[in-house]
């Protein structure tokens, strides 16, 4: 039987870029083991990825009081959206 790790939003943005926090820091070598460890037993891994568009500050999903409001944090091309 196989497992599925999904990696949720694991991006410089939510870990030491504008979201960051010292909490999201401390669990990355945590995450890195377990990918490790699912990759080496033939498991799948996904990573999710936050992308917003250059056009974002305008959206309704911005509008609706979500996280990150005015920070930018996703932008697609941005040093903060690679994981």
């Amino acid at each position: 039987m196989s497992r599925l790790l999904v990696v949720v939003d694991m991006q410089k943005d939510f870990v030491d870029g504008a979201l960051g926090s010292p909490e999201a820091r401390a669990i990355v070598p945590n995450v890195l083991d377990k990918v490790k460890a699912y990759q080496d037993a033939g498991d799948e891994v996904v990573f999710t990825l936050d992308t917003h568009f250059a056009d974002y500050m305008d959206t309704m999903e911005l509008c609706q009081g979500n996280a990150g409001v005015g920070t930018g944090t996703g932008a697609q091309g941005s040093s903060g959206n690679p994981f």
